[in-house]
């Protein structure tokens, strides 16, 4: 009778732990790496063994090319979305893109990248979807008998008028189908490029129909070009709205905004600057993560103090 010879090989361990690959941030780019999803099954860390050579020249190069905004043109099934929350100033909502190349690192919108099974990271920012048959089904969806008409809040998940719009133009399909139908739209953004449709905006806000806000995070470009990378400077935005109020005054009458600790040694808080830059620009009202401002008294405020 043989016997059974088992052989055991035992691995020795490292002399050093491992130690975690640290994460880079790249240049115009809010994430830092492509974190698993909330679907994925598996979680990976990079980790260095004390093999890995530097990268080369050319690794360098590739890395930097997979980084480069992909758009694909998709045919949704849907194009309105509908919510109940209390939280919200609007119950239906239209975006026609998937995934922003603004990049901002503190975007809600990012796990929405999940159920394409895609990472809230890089992903979100490089992998981007356009709903090419958006006014199509618009116009499908506005013919029904059912319809009950409801202000649209068009770009609430994903900014409408984020730079592949220049190639695309959904957005502007889509306000020409509200326009002709003389449907209540609103819109926000944190891109210049709404100017391009004054026009159709301001023919809907004479009938009371339509209304446009600006996101101005901070007025500090630095700060800025590390929150939203890819997005509109504070300056351009401003001449945006000044532009915006001085040709359309019913237009743009609100600036949304957001709190975050400006940079110690700034003297006036940056929203304080924010709410006297915006009220000379001409806008009455500045919505905050705590809630609704009066610019008007608050500059007139300030100008007391």
């Amino acid at each position: 009778m043989s016997r059974k010879i088992r052989t055991f090989i035992r691995i020795a361990e490292p002399a050093e732990p491992l130690v975690q690959v640290a994460l880079h941030a790249t240049k115009g780019r809010g994430a830092i790496g492509n974190i698993a999803h909330r679907f994925h099954q598996q979680q990976r860390s990079a980790e260095d063994d004390g093999w890995q050579h530097p990268l080369s020249d050319i690794d360098s190069e590739d890395s930097e090319r997979s980084l480069k905004t992909q758009v694909q043109a998709v045919q949704a099934k849907t194009i309105l979305s509908r919510n109940q929350s209390p939280d919200l100033p609007f119950s239906v909502s239209l975006n026609p893109y998937q995934g922003c190349e603004h990049g901002c690192i503190y975007c809600y919108a990012r796990p929405s990248h999940s159920y394409l099974e895609l990472s809230p990271g890089l992903d979100f920012e490089t992998r981007l979807f356009a709903k090419t048959n958006a006014a199509e089904l618009l116009t499908k969806t506005l013919l029904k008998p059912g319809y009950q008409p409801e202000p649209i809040a068009v770009g609430v998940n994903t900014d409408a008028y984020q730079p592949c719009e220049r190639e695309f133009g959904i957005t502007r399909q889509v306000l020409e189908v509200l326009h002709r139908s003389r449907h209540p739209v609103a819109m926000i953004t944190k891109s210049s490029l709404i100017e391009r449709d004054i026009g159709l905006l301001a023919d809907l806000a004479a009938q009371q129909k339509a209304t446009a806000a600006i996101t101005l995070t901070t007025l500090d470009a630095d700060l800025a070009r590390i929150l939203e990378p890819r997005a509109t400077t504070p300056a351009r935005r401003l001449r945006t709205i000044r532009a915006q109020r001085r040709r359309h005054p019913g237009l743009c009458k609100h600036c949304a905004g957001h709190s975050f600790h400006h940079r110690a040694g700034s003297g006036k808080s940056d929203r304080s600057r924010r709410r006297c830059r915006c009220a000379q620009c001409g806008l009455h009202r500045a919505a905050f993560a705590a809630g609704t401002e009066s610019l008007v008294s608050g500059m007139a405020a300030n100008a007391l103090s």
